[in-house]
């Protein structure tokens, strides 16, 4: 049974110059361990157009059989589709045009807005949450997802800091942070950006359980 790959780097948005043309959708990403299989990005169903005009995917993968040799790393996939004959300014119905693609893993969403000139893909990210004054990350929400259990095994084990409670990690949270932004943890890879920001912002939010 597909599961929801643990986190996305990257969305690319590139225009085939086909009559009419196509839209490619590209992401990299990471899954918590090796032998994930078949990364597979699965459009979502509408019965009504998105006011955001927004198209939203899920990235899925087959995970490691439980007889399987797998490794707790993380370790990078990569999927694609294709919009085929995309009329990008017309794509929810007439003058209701594509803005942008959205696609979801199991701890983070990547978003990647076309310009306002159609068909011309604008090199814009946003990481799971707008980070402005006005939302509040909350560790249960938004930070604890952020932490695998091969993560908290693993600092229990070295560190004797447990990253699944709320209390010991904002005792720490600065520590964890300068470790986050020097790629120094996780030991097996670095976060990426958008996660390290939330982390940073979940901090200066003042650590909302």
């Amino acid at each position: 049974m597909n599961q929801r790959i643990y986190a996305i780097d990257a969305v690319t948005l590139s225009l085939q110059e086909t009559q009419p043309p196509n839209l490619l959708i590209q992401v990299d990403a990471r899954a918590i361990s090796s032998g994930w299989r078949a990364p597979t990005l699965t459009a979502h169903h509408y019965r009504l157009p998105p006011k955001d005009g927004i198209l939203a995917y899920d990235l899925t993968g087959t995970p490691p059989d439980s007889f399987a040799t797998s490794l707790p790393v993380l370790t990078r996939v990569s999927a694609d589709t294709v919009l085929k004959a995309v009329d990008l300014a017309n794509f929810w119905g007439p003058d209701q045009p594509l803005a942008g693609v959205c696609c979801h893993a199991q701890s983070n969403t990547k978003q990647m807005l076309l310009q306002p000139r159609i068909g011309s893909p604008e090199i814009l990210e946003l990481p799971k949450l707008t980070l402005s004054e006005d939302i509040r990350p909350q560790y249960a929400r938004d930070i604890r997802p952020l932490f695998r259990p091969y993560d908290i095994a693993m600092m229990i084990m070295v560190r004797d800091l447990d990253l699944g409670s709320y209390e010991a990690v904002c005792q720490y949270g600065e520590l964890i942070l300068a470790r986050l932004k020097d790629g120094t943890m996780p030991s097996d890879g670095p976060w990426p950006a958008s996660d390290i920001a939330l982390f940073e912002h979940w901090l200066a939010q003042g650590k909302a359980p």
